[in-house]
Protein backbone atom coordinates (compact mmCIF):
# COMPACT_ATOMS: atom_id res chain seq x y z
CA UNK A 1 0.00 0.00 0.00
CA UNK A 2 1.54 3.68 -0.89
CA UNK A 3 2.32 5.55 2.47
CA UNK A 4 0.12 8.56 1.12
CA UNK A 5 -2.74 6.24 1.26
CA UNK A 6 -1.72 4.45 4.44
CA UNK A 7 -1.35 7.95 5.82
CA UNK A 8 -4.64 9.17 4.84
CA UNK A 9 -6.46 6.10 5.99
CA UNK A 10 -4.84 5.39 9.40
CA UNK A 11 -5.58 9.96 10.46
CA UNK A 12 -9.17 8.94 9.22
CA UNK A 13 -9.29 5.91 11.48
CA UNK A 14 -7.43 8.12 14.20
CA UNK A 15 -10.03 10.78 13.97
CA UNK A 16 -13.15 8.77 13.65
CA UNK A 17 -11.93 6.51 17.18
CA UNK A 18 -11.52 10.69 18.75
CA UNK A 19 -14.95 11.36 17.98
CA UNK A 20 -16.22 7.69 19.44
CA UNK A 21 -13.98 8.55 22.76
CA UNK A 22 -15.22 11.79 22.94
CA UNK A 23 -19.17 10.53 23.19
CA UNK A 24 -18.19 7.54 25.03
CA UNK A 25 -19.01 8.44 28.24
CA UNK A 26 -22.13 10.07 27.99
CA UNK A 27 -25.49 8.76 27.61
CA UNK A 28 -27.47 8.93 24.37
CA UNK A 29 -30.58 8.93 23.37
CA UNK A 30 -31.19 8.09 19.62
CA UNK A 31 -33.42 9.48 17.71
CA UNK A 32 -33.89 8.82 13.86
CA UNK A 33 -30.43 7.57 13.72
CA UNK A 34 -28.95 10.83 15.51
CA UNK A 35 -27.47 9.87 19.15
CA UNK A 36 -28.75 13.29 21.20
CA UNK A 37 -26.64 14.05 24.87
CA UNK A 38 -28.06 14.31 27.92
CA UNK A 39 -25.93 17.52 29.33
CA UNK A 40 -26.83 20.13 31.21
CA UNK A 41 -26.36 23.35 29.77
CA UNK A 42 -23.10 24.14 31.40
CA UNK A 43 -21.81 20.40 30.97
CA UNK A 44 -22.57 21.03 27.25
CA UNK A 45 -20.53 24.85 27.15
CA UNK A 46 -17.66 22.81 29.06
CA UNK A 47 -18.15 19.73 26.31
CA UNK A 48 -17.40 22.43 23.33
CA UNK A 49 -14.28 23.37 25.21
CA UNK A 50 -12.92 20.01 25.99
CA UNK A 51 -13.08 19.70 22.38
CA UNK A 52 -11.83 22.56 21.32
CA UNK A 53 -8.84 21.28 23.55
CA UNK A 54 -8.52 17.81 22.85
CA UNK A 55 -7.16 18.22 18.87
CA UNK A 56 -8.76 17.50 15.50
CA UNK A 57 -12.11 19.62 14.28
CA UNK A 58 -15.49 18.78 15.69
CA UNK A 59 -19.02 19.96 15.02
CA UNK A 60 -21.57 20.85 17.59
CA UNK A 61 -25.19 20.29 16.95
CA UNK A 62 -27.82 21.83 18.92
CA UNK A 63 -31.42 19.60 17.25
CA UNK A 64 -34.35 20.80 17.10
CA UNK A 65 -37.77 18.76 16.09
CA UNK A 66 -37.87 21.20 12.65
CA UNK A 67 -34.29 19.67 12.40
CA UNK A 68 -35.14 16.27 13.37
CA UNK A 69 -37.95 16.28 10.52
CA UNK A 70 -35.35 17.26 7.92
CA UNK A 71 -33.31 14.34 8.84
CA UNK A 72 -35.60 12.02 8.79
CA UNK A 73 -36.53 12.44 5.15
CA UNK A 74 -32.79 13.42 3.83
CA UNK A 75 -30.56 10.48 4.73
CA UNK A 76 -27.71 12.94 3.24
CA UNK A 77 -28.60 15.72 6.10
CA UNK A 78 -29.30 12.96 8.90
CA UNK A 79 -25.99 11.49 8.19
CA UNK A 80 -23.85 14.59 8.51
CA UNK A 81 -25.88 15.03 11.86
CA UNK A 82 -24.83 11.83 13.01
CA UNK A 83 -21.51 12.44 12.54
CA UNK A 84 -21.20 15.62 14.72
CA UNK A 85 -18.72 14.88 18.21
CA UNK A 86 -21.74 16.75 19.83
CA UNK A 87 -25.37 16.61 19.84
CA UNK A 88 -27.61 18.63 22.43
CA UNK A 89 -31.52 18.87 22.17
CA UNK A 90 -32.53 22.33 21.21
CA UNK A 91 -36.11 21.61 21.50
CA UNK A 92 -38.73 20.32 24.21
CA UNK A 93 -40.65 18.33 21.24
CA UNK A 94 -36.77 16.25 21.25
CA UNK A 95 -36.87 16.07 25.49
CA UNK A 96 -40.46 14.84 25.00
CA UNK A 97 -39.94 11.99 22.95
CA UNK A 98 -36.75 11.20 24.78
CA UNK A 99 -38.73 10.30 27.63
CA UNK A 100 -40.41 6.86 25.73
CA UNK A 101 -36.79 5.56 25.45
CA UNK A 102 -34.23 3.88 27.90
CA UNK A 103 -32.38 6.93 27.79
CA UNK A 104 -34.25 9.81 28.88
CA UNK A 105 -32.82 13.31 28.25
CA UNK A 106 -33.98 14.29 31.84
CA UNK A 107 -30.99 17.15 31.76
CA UNK A 108 -33.85 19.00 29.80
CA UNK A 109 -33.40 21.54 26.57
CA UNK A 110 -30.24 22.96 25.91
CA UNK A 111 -31.06 26.50 23.75
CA UNK A 112 -28.47 27.30 21.20
CA UNK A 113 -28.73 30.96 22.09
CA UNK A 114 -28.24 30.03 25.39
CA UNK A 115 -25.75 27.72 24.59
CA UNK A 116 -24.07 30.63 22.86
CA UNK A 117 -23.90 32.74 25.60
CA UNK A 118 -22.56 30.25 28.17
CA UNK A 119 -19.78 29.71 25.43
CA UNK A 120 -18.88 33.61 25.43
CA UNK A 121 -18.68 33.54 29.06
CA UNK A 122 -16.34 30.62 29.35
CA UNK A 123 -14.40 31.90 25.59
CA UNK A 124 -13.57 35.31 27.72
CA UNK A 125 -12.52 33.05 30.79
CA UNK A 126 -9.97 31.32 28.85
CA UNK A 127 -9.29 33.70 25.83
CA UNK A 128 -11.07 31.08 23.13
CA UNK A 129 -11.33 33.12 19.39
CA UNK A 130 -14.99 33.27 18.08
CA UNK A 131 -15.83 34.16 14.69
CA UNK A 132 -19.47 34.70 13.00
CA UNK A 133 -20.49 33.74 10.24
CA UNK A 134 -23.72 34.86 8.62
CA UNK A 135 -25.74 35.98 6.08
CA UNK A 136 -26.98 39.76 7.07
CA UNK A 137 -23.51 42.42 8.00
CA UNK A 138 -26.05 44.54 10.12
CA UNK A 139 -27.17 41.53 12.35
CA UNK A 140 -23.30 40.59 12.68
CA UNK A 141 -22.48 43.78 13.67
CA UNK A 142 -25.05 44.81 15.88
CA UNK A 143 -24.31 41.05 17.53
CA UNK A 144 -21.20 41.60 18.13
CA UNK A 145 -21.68 45.41 19.95
CA UNK A 146 -23.91 43.31 22.09
CA UNK A 147 -21.48 40.51 22.86
CA UNK A 148 -18.41 43.04 23.12
CA UNK A 149 -20.40 45.12 25.70
CA UNK A 150 -21.49 42.04 27.63
CA UNK A 151 -18.13 40.56 27.90
CA UNK A 152 -15.67 42.99 27.77
CA UNK A 153 -12.57 40.60 27.15
CA UNK A 154 -13.93 38.49 24.24
CA UNK A 155 -11.46 38.02 21.33
CA UNK A 156 -14.19 37.93 18.31
CA UNK A 157 -11.44 37.58 15.50
CA UNK A 158 -14.44 39.00 13.16
CA UNK A 159 -18.14 38.64 11.57
CA UNK A 160 -18.11 37.44 7.99
CA UNK A 161 -21.03 37.05 5.56
CA UNK A 162 -20.96 34.29 3.65
CA UNK A 163 -22.56 33.42 0.05
CA UNK A 164 -25.96 32.15 -0.50
CA UNK A 165 -26.21 28.63 0.52
CA UNK A 166 -28.64 25.98 -1.46
CA UNK A 167 -30.41 24.12 1.27
CA UNK A 168 -29.95 20.67 -0.96
CA UNK A 169 -26.61 20.95 -1.27
CA UNK A 170 -24.81 22.75 1.52
CA UNK A 171 -22.92 24.75 -0.70
CA UNK A 172 -22.62 28.36 -2.87
CA UNK A 173 -23.85 28.27 -6.40
CA UNK A 174 -20.89 29.59 -6.97
CA UNK A 175 -17.87 26.98 -5.31
CA UNK A 176 -15.63 29.50 -5.45
CA UNK A 177 -17.76 31.41 -2.83
CA UNK A 178 -17.60 28.79 -0.43
CA UNK A 179 -13.40 28.19 -1.25
CA UNK A 180 -12.69 31.92 -0.37
CA UNK A 181 -15.03 31.62 2.40
CA UNK A 182 -12.65 28.95 3.86
CA UNK A 183 -9.54 30.38 2.90
CA UNK A 184 -11.05 33.85 4.80
CA UNK A 185 -11.86 31.75 7.77
CA UNK A 186 -8.44 29.75 8.02
CA UNK A 187 -6.40 33.09 7.48
CA UNK A 188 -7.51 34.39 11.08
CA UNK A 189 -7.83 30.44 12.44
CA UNK A 190 -10.35 30.93 15.47
CA UNK A 191 -10.85 28.09 17.92
CA UNK A 192 -14.58 28.37 17.38
CA UNK A 193 -16.64 29.38 14.45
CA UNK A 194 -20.45 29.98 15.01
CA UNK A 195 -22.34 29.54 11.66
CA UNK A 196 -25.74 31.52 11.54
CA UNK A 197 -27.49 30.19 8.21
CA UNK A 198 -30.19 28.71 9.54
CA UNK A 199 -31.03 24.98 9.53
CA UNK A 200 -30.34 22.59 7.15
CA UNK A 201 -28.13 25.21 5.53
CA UNK A 202 -25.41 25.17 8.14
CA UNK A 203 -25.15 21.92 9.27
CA UNK A 204 -24.65 20.89 5.34
CA UNK A 205 -21.92 23.76 4.54
CA UNK A 206 -19.79 22.49 7.97
CA UNK A 207 -20.35 18.78 6.97
CA UNK A 208 -18.86 19.68 3.37
CA UNK A 209 -15.99 21.90 4.24
CA UNK A 210 -15.35 20.89 8.29
CA UNK A 211 -12.19 19.32 7.28
CA UNK A 212 -10.82 22.07 4.82
CA UNK A 213 -11.53 24.24 7.50
CA UNK A 214 -8.47 25.68 10.30
CA UNK A 215 -10.97 26.05 13.39
CA UNK A 216 -11.48 23.36 16.82
CA UNK A 217 -15.12 23.53 16.68
CA UNK A 218 -17.94 24.46 14.51
CA UNK A 219 -21.47 25.16 15.68
CA UNK A 220 -24.73 25.81 13.92
CA UNK A 221 -26.45 28.11 15.83
CA UNK A 222 -29.56 29.08 13.80
CA UNK A 223 -31.48 32.56 14.55
CA UNK A 224 -29.33 32.79 17.52
CA UNK A 225 -27.74 36.19 15.94
CA UNK A 226 -31.42 37.09 15.49
CA UNK A 227 -32.21 36.96 19.38
CA UNK A 228 -28.47 38.24 20.33
CA UNK A 229 -29.10 41.77 18.06
CA UNK A 230 -32.32 42.42 19.26
CA UNK A 231 -33.51 41.61 15.10
CA UNK A 232 -36.10 39.59 17.12
CA UNK A 233 -37.71 39.79 20.97
CA UNK A 234 -36.35 36.67 23.35
CA UNK A 235 -39.25 34.85 24.56
CA UNK A 236 -39.97 35.30 28.38
CA UNK A 237 -38.86 32.70 30.95
CA UNK A 238 -42.54 31.79 31.81
CA UNK A 239 -43.03 31.10 27.84
CA UNK A 240 -39.57 28.96 27.97
CA UNK A 241 -40.59 27.16 31.41
CA UNK A 242 -43.74 26.02 29.82
CA UNK A 243 -42.10 24.92 26.86
CA UNK A 244 -44.06 26.51 24.25
CA UNK A 245 -42.02 28.98 22.57
CA UNK A 246 -43.51 27.94 19.39
CA UNK A 247 -46.57 30.35 20.56
CA UNK A 248 -44.04 33.18 21.09
CA UNK A 249 -42.76 32.32 17.73
CA UNK A 250 -45.75 32.35 15.82
CA UNK A 251 -46.82 35.78 17.43
CA UNK A 252 -43.36 37.91 16.68
CA UNK A 253 -42.67 36.08 13.15
CA UNK A 254 -46.17 34.58 11.04
CA UNK A 255 -44.14 33.55 8.40
CA UNK A 256 -42.61 30.79 10.17
CA UNK A 257 -45.92 29.23 10.24
CA UNK A 258 -44.39 25.79 8.16
CA UNK A 259 -42.11 25.43 10.39
CA UNK A 260 -43.92 25.77 13.48
CA UNK A 261 -46.28 23.19 12.01
CA UNK A 262 -43.10 20.66 11.40
CA UNK A 263 -41.92 21.00 14.78
CA UNK A 264 -45.29 20.65 16.79
CA UNK A 265 -47.28 18.56 14.83
CA UNK A 266 -45.20 16.97 12.05
CA UNK A 267 -42.40 15.96 14.27
CA UNK A 268 -44.93 13.94 16.80
CA UNK A 269 -46.70 12.25 13.95
CA UNK A 270 -43.06 10.94 12.34
CA UNK A 271 -41.80 9.78 16.14
CA UNK A 272 -44.87 7.98 16.78
CA UNK A 273 -45.02 6.42 13.36
CA UNK A 274 -41.19 5.25 13.82
CA UNK A 275 -42.25 3.87 17.34
CA UNK A 276 -44.79 1.62 15.72
CA UNK A 277 -42.24 0.95 13.06
CA UNK A 278 -39.95 -0.09 15.29
CA UNK A 279 -42.29 -2.20 17.28
CA UNK A 280 -43.23 -4.30 14.03
CA UNK A 281 -40.17 -5.16 13.31
CA UNK A 282 -39.49 -6.37 16.84
CA UNK A 283 -42.39 -8.41 16.77
CA UNK A 284 -41.47 -9.65 13.11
Amino acid sequence: MPRREFDSRWVHQTKVLLRRATMALQPMYMIFGIPVSNLSLSEAAQKVVALCNIGGKHMVVTLNPEMAVEAYKRPKYQQVLAHASLIVPDGIGIVFASLLSREPLLKGVVRGRELAFELFKICEERGLTLVLLGADIDVLHKTTLKITSTYHNIRILNEIVGPQINAESGKAANVEDDLRLVSQINEIRPDILLVGFGHPKQELWLGNYMESLDIKVGIGVGGTFDYISGEVPVPPSFIKKMGVEWVWRLCNQPNRIFRIVKAVIVFPILYIFSLFKLMFHVEH
